[in-house]
């Protein structure tokens, strides 16, 4: 449904097109883009918190499950919310100082390497939080503090198993 409602983005993505009037057009969407985006989000991760519900132990009804992924949904957008940050500052970490090298090299091809060096930090923050929703919906845990410290703990022995299955 979201994608019959946000504009045609193959306009936005024509290499021929002039970039200003491509961000003119964006931006000029962004409202009616936005909306959709969230409640996209909201409903995939109510729906993600009741699939995690119908797999547990309590074998819920779908009702129940669905009206868990709902009670779950806000602290799954904190939990995202703080995976955002963290990324943010592990990019940051790694941008500055092929940013600085870059500049003062006068290799801006360096910039590129941010690409390769970021990428694997993604991933493997995500393969580490990743246990994060399971631990909201089958732990009844309340704090998206303490859910992502029990998704480290969790996925701390197999951290790069984990990592390696999220690459993929």
């Amino acid at each position: 449904g979201s994608a019959l409602l946000t504009p045609d983005f193959a306009t936005f993505s024509d290499p021929n097109a002039d970039p200003e009037a491509v961000t003119a057009a964006m931006v000029e969407s962004l409202p009616t883009i936005l909306p959709i985006v969230i409640i996209s989000l909201i409903v995939q991760f109510a729906g993600s918190g009741a699939l995690i519900d119908l797999m547990g132990p309590q074998r819920p009804t779908v009702a129940q499950a669905i009206a868990t992924g709902l009670r779950v949904t806000p602290r799954t957008v904190a939990v995202f919310i703080l995976y955002f940050v963290a990324y943010m500052a592990a990019a940051i970490i790694v941008v500055l100082p092929v940013a600085l090298l870059a500049g003062l090299l006068d290799a801006p091809a360096l910039v590129g390497l941010v690409i390769i060096l970021i990428l694997p930090i993604s991933v493997y923050i995500a393969a580490r939080m990743s246990m994060s929703l399971p631990v909201l919906v089958l732990e009844t845990m309340r704090n998206p503090f303490k859910a992502i410290t029990r998704s480290l703990k969790l996925t701390h022995k197999k951290q790069w198993p984990v990592t390696v299955f999220w690459t993929v």
